[in-house]
């Protein structure tokens, strides 16, 4: 049996099988490694925690890239974002 790409969890949301784990690594040089590399290689999954006191450097990491999201007014949620 071949593991799927993406699960779909009980709201809907779709949620990639495979991600970059961060467990144990702090320094910002080598996050800023890892989680570039992985997002140019194809990742859409970082998994991270309160526990692991990364969450900063992270955040510092994923500020160097340019995210963009949209919703469309279709979209679950829509309207609370504007209220």
């Amino acid at each position: 049996m071949a593991v799927p790409k993406i699960y779909t969890l009980s709201n809907g949301v779709q949620m990639p099988t495979v991600g970059l784990g961060t467990y144990r690594v702090r320094d910002q040089a080598t996050l800023d490694t890892c989680i570039l590399e992985a997002l140019r290689s194809g990742y859409r999954l970082i998994d991270t925690a309160t526990v692991y006191r990364n969450e900063a450097a992270i955040g510092k990491t994923l500020k160097r890239i340019f995210l963009t999201s949209k919703l469309a007014p279709k979209d679950q949620g829509y309207d609370a974002c504007y209220q």
